[in-house]
């Protein structure tokens, strides 16, 4: 792939004509992450920012990789908790830890993409690998 500019994350806007204006890359990629938290949507807003700036900017592409493989990893968590539940309904107290962790691992990758740090989801299965 052809990126815009290879440089280290920070202060580097992106390029004219990108979803969201002059948003700066740390900016951009910390919202990447912040939109999971919201319920529902932020599973499409994720791929939406992702998908839109991917080729503009390696650490957007590393980013939303990340970020879109937290998202199919969860989903495959919460389908397979759910399945097991049906067979041993005393692991449904276990519900609130994996709510925690959905919600608490995207704010931790925000704040270190605010910082222009990549940060790695933990338990995340690696759908999309990085170039």
């Amino acid at each position: 792939m052809k990126y815009e500019d290879d440089d280290p994350p920070g202060m580097i806007p992106l390029p004219f004509g990108c979803l969201c204006g002059d948003m700066y890359v740390s900016t951009y990629c910390m919202t990447m992450h912040l939109v999971l938290v919201v319920p529902g949507l932020g599973f499409f807003f994720v791929f939406i920012l992702w998908l839109s700036n991917k080729d503009r900017n390696r650490t957007v592409d590393r980013h939303g990789k990340a970020a879109a493989n937290w998202v199919f990893s969860i989903l495959l968590y919460f389908v397979a908790f759910f399945s097991l539940t049906l067979y041993y309904p005393p692991l449904f107290k276990f519900l609130p830890v994996l709510a925690v962790v959905y919600y608490l691992f995207p704010i931790i990758a925000a704040a270190r993409a605010y910082d222009g740090k990549y940060w790695r989801y933990p338990l995340s299965i690696p759908f999309f690998r990085e170039s």
